[in-house]
């Protein structure tokens, strides 16, 4: 800011110089902090917390969230995914097939005199390393009757499944088989470039046809 002043000590005039180049350089660096996901979730956290959705409580919502953010940012969240609304919709439609075809048949089993559940556990090799990819996966997989993830390791490539029943090997091979599909569904849906990650795992099919010796009683 500079400033004229007369003999008398009197203010002239004031002129005002602003750095474009600095006020652009925190604006970009606000808008790093302000991530469009963090704040749409945390707008709606707000929102449900009030209970109902006004206008006030949506404008308070992001003047709260946007101040949180700057003041408190988060690091980067990279999500690496990129959705394919077919490939989506190919997902829901044979997870609700899948779904209520477990059910049936869980029940039917449930009902049958003198039946007694042979349950073991079954390593399934995972294709992709993305932790949402495998989190998605998992809980598809846990949602439908008769199987569920007791652990998982996307770091490692790995996913623990308790099916409850696997009286033989074949049963354990339609398990595998029916995971092996179930997580190429949701790559194709859920994956940034999903040839390259099923094309870069081509071994995976060899090595995991079969139980690859992976079975755990």
């Amino acid at each position: 800011m500079c400033m004229r002043y007369s003999r008398q000590g009197v203010v002239r005039g004031v002129r005002v110089v602003v750095d474009s180049s600095s006020a652009r350089r925190q604006f970009r660096a606000v808008r790093r902090r302000v991530q469009p996901l963090p704040l749409v979730l945390l707008v709606t956290v707000w929102v449900m917390l009030w209970g109902r959705a006004t206008w006030l409580n949506v404008i308070g919502g992001v003047v709260l969230t946007v101040g949180i953010l700057v003041l408190l940012p988060l690091p980067p969240l990279i999500l690496g995914v990129r959705l394919r609304l077919w490939a989506v919709v190919v997902l829901l439609m044979r997870f609700v097939v899948d779904l209520t075809v477990a059910s049936f048949q869980v029940a039917a089993r449930a009902l049958q005199v003198g039946w007694q559940p042979q349950g073991r556990l079954l390593r399934v090799p995972l294709r992709s390393d993305n932790e949402l990819i495998a989190v998605v996966n998992a809980e598809m997989n846990a949602l439908v009757p008769g199987s569920v993830v007791v652990d998982l390791s996307p770091s490692e490539g790995w996913m623990l499944l308790h099916i409850f029943d696997a009286p033989d090997e074949e049963s354990l091979r339609v398990a595998l088989r029916k995971a092996q599909s179930q997580e190429e569904r949701v790559i194709w849906a859920l994956a940034e470039n999903p040839q390259a990650v099923l094309r870069g795992r081509r071994r995976w099919r060899s090595v995991a046809s079969g139980v690859e010796g992976q079975v755990q009683r």
